[in-house]
């Protein structure tokens, strides 16, 4: 019986740890997330600015990525860098 407890205790354990590393976003749906984030904020801020071709992020480190988006705004269209901090659990974008 104390062996079934012990199966089914470290079984709770890994499926746990399973659902905690499963939450990290992968490098696809992080850039998705910074993306509506971006024009979430925007919006908010009486910004009139388009993506006009999707956040593509590449990862430079285990916490920062990089990419670039094209935007546009008044009939004119521009690639911007876009720098993220990424902790596994909430981000910070900045275009430069």
């Amino acid at each position: 019986m104390e062996k079934k407890l012990l199966i089914a205790g470290f079984m709770v354990f890994l499926a746990s740890c399973l659902l905690v590393l499963s939450c990290k976003l992968s490098t696809e749906d992080l850039a998705k997330q910074v993306q509506e984030h971006m024009v979430e904020t925007w919006e908010e801020n009486g910004i009139d600015l388009k993506i006009t071709k999707d956040l593509v992020l590449v990862k430079k480190s285990n916490t920062e990525y990089s990419g670039i988006v094209t935007l546009s705004a008044e009939g004119e269209t521009e690639q911007v860098t876009v720098n993220v901090l990424y902790d596994g659990k909430s981000f910070q974008w900045e275009v430069e």
